[in-house]
């Protein structure tokens, strides 16, 4: 498979062979020929085969070969992609289908680079062609041209055939620097299709002005995202994100400011809970607690009985005296004092939390996790895998951490 490029004439190759002697078929004319095209987009086309466009090769080595080629035209040749073709010969009835397949890619614009005595335009949408481009026109004499241009005449063309004859429009730039120096803005020419341009602009007042330029497939970005349903794009933005205080950044960086005092409002929290726990904290308090409660105890008991009643199973409290074990309700774990323990530890943890290093790490063993570190800075308390909003691991815009 060979590559030909869009929208230009290409020469198809060809072989025919009899499937009972396997030889060479010759002579083959184009009267007796079928072809029928495949496109990579799954369309299919027939071609009516032309006398001037099918040839036998019989020069040299390829004499009594069996090989022809077809000239397709660029009309057929305009679909980018994989090209198949299939070429049948109703006589002999026993020559062999042929099928070929070709690469169509798209026209470089580098392949209609203009000589020196030619104008290139540029780049254009295919849908409209160039519009309110500016041309450099001189009189007669070579002259920059001032003043109406007389019925002006435009013809244009593609390679294979002329596309037709435009009456433009064409206005002098009179303004600024540009004045007098012969620059007209010219009206639309033609699009429609893609590939190169040839133009020649005509007119008994100017000297003859050749030009070029290359139309490529719609790029109009509003026709491949569609209109906005809510009006522009600046107004359904300032809808979705409202209006900045003062902008934008200015707002991400007050929003800065304030995170940044939540560390304060922490060590605020501290004050209020107690030091760190290696120092005295939470923990020790109740620790103190617990004695104050054990060595009270037995005083506190009375007050107790007074309140609830004297225990049915004795003189002394018992778990299972109904009316204590409803006053203070069943332990979450195995007691009392393993809920306080349970509390102690929750406490402990709140504070490493709060206060304790943490670090994301971008490489190595732990890459995209993140990890909290007991108050040593050192012993690893809790790590986390850290997650974008497809759930693909990252560390720069992270939606979720996973617990490992």
């Amino acid at each position: 498979m060979y590559q030909v490029k869009v929208n230009t004439d290409v020469y198809l190759p060809i072989r025919f062979y009899d499937t009972v002697t396997n030889a060479p078929t010759t002579g083959v004319l184009y009267t007796t020929i079928s072809m029928e095209l495949e496109y990579s987009d799954g369309t299919t086309a027939n071609v009516t085969i032309l006398s001037p466009s099918w040839t036998e090769i019989v020069v040299g080595a390829f004499a009594g070969s069996g090989n022809y080629t077809y000239k397709l035209g660029f009309a057929q040749n305009n679909k980018v992609g994989r090209l198949r073709y299939a070429v049948s010969n109703s006589s002999p009835a026993t020559t062999a289908v042929y099928s070929g397949v070709i690469d169509v890619v798209a026209n470089l614009v580098s392949d209609v680079l203009t000589s020196k005595n030619v104008n290139y335009l540029g780049v254009f949408n295919s849908t409209t062609g160039p519009t309110g481009v500016v041309l450099k026109l001189t009189d007669t004499n070579g002259n920059p041209m001032t003043g109406t241009v007389s019925s002006p005449t435009i013809t244009v063309s593609q390679p294979g055939g002329s596309v037709g004859t435009l009456t433009p429009t064409l206005t002098e730039i009179t303004t600024g620097a540009a004045s007098g120096k012969g620059l007209y803005q010219c009206s639309a020419l033609t699009g429609g299709s893609i590939g190169p341009f040839t133009f020649v602009l005509t007119s008994s007042s100017i000297s003859t002005y050749y030009g070029e330029y290359f139309c490529v497939t719609n790029f109009d970005t509003s026709s491949l995202i569609g209109t906005p349903t809510g009006g522009n794009l600046t107004s359904m933005l300032n809808t979705l994100i409202g209006t900045p205080v003062t902008n934008v950044s200015g707002d991400i960086a007050a929003v800065k400011s304030d995170t940044g005092s939540i560390l304060t409002d922490v060590t605020g929290i501290q004050s209020v809970l107690g030091t760190p726990a290696f120092l005295h904290t939470i923990a020790g308090d109740i620790t103190t607690i617990r004695t104050s409660v054990g060595s009270n105890l037995g005083t506190n008991v009375s007050s107790i009985i007074t309140l609830i009643g004297t225990p049915t199973v004795g003189a002394t409290l018992a778990l299972s005296d109904t009316a204590l074990y409803n006053r203070i309700g069943a332990p979450a774990g195995a007691s009392v004092s393993a809920d306080i323990a349970a509390v102690k530890t929750d406490t402990s943890s709140l504070i490493v939390v709060s206060v304790g290093k943490w670090t994301i790490f971008k490489t190595g063993p732990d890459a995209n996790r993140l990890i909290l570190y007991e108050l040593d800075g050192v012993t690893v308390h809790k790590k986390f895998d850290l997650k974008d909003d497809t759930g693909a691991p990252s560390t720069t815009t992270v939606y979720e951490r996973d617990p490992l």
